[in-house]
Formats: C-alpha cells, sequence, structure tokens
C-alpha cells in the first residue's frame, strides 16, 4: 500500500501549515484516501488504478488553493 501521508505531504508542501495542525490534516486526508483506494480495490481495481483514483480524490479539488484560502484567508 502507498505511503499516503509522504504523498500527501508532497502535495501541500506549497502550503504553509502550522506544525501544530499539519498533523491532523495530513492524517484525515491519508484517512480518506486509504479509504477510497480499497474501494477501489474492492471493486476490482488493480493497485496502480486504486492508488491513481485514490490520489485523483484529493488532486481534482484543488487542495492546495482550498488550503492556501482556509490558512491564509483575504
Amino acid at each position: 500500500m502507498p505511503d499516503w501521508r509522504r504523498l500527501i505531504r508532497q502535495r501541500l508542501k506549497a502550503v504553509p501549515l502550522p506544525p501544530a495542525d499539519e498533523l491532523g490534516i495530513v492524517e484525515e486526508l491519508a484517512q480518506h484516501v486509504e479509504d477510497c483506494y480499497r474501494d477501489g480495490r474492492a471493486r476490482g481495481l488493480s493497485e496502480a488504478e486504486a492508488e491513481a483514483a485514490s490520489l485523483a480524490e484529493i488532486d481534482e479539488t484543488d487542495l492546495v488553493d482550498d488550503m492556501r484560502r482556509w490558512l491564509l484567508p483575504d
């Protein structure tokens, strides 16, 4: 199984997360992506397909932009 936390941290590098919040945010996103991965595998997707579909869940939501807006409001 992929290292979801590492993959999510890579995606969030551009967001200045407060250290106190980073762990919780990464954990919550990692759990979501892992759930999507397990669901994909249960539906018969290959490991690579399930990983790609799972990461697309957060990539397609403009995660970095959303996090910036949340952490750095105008």
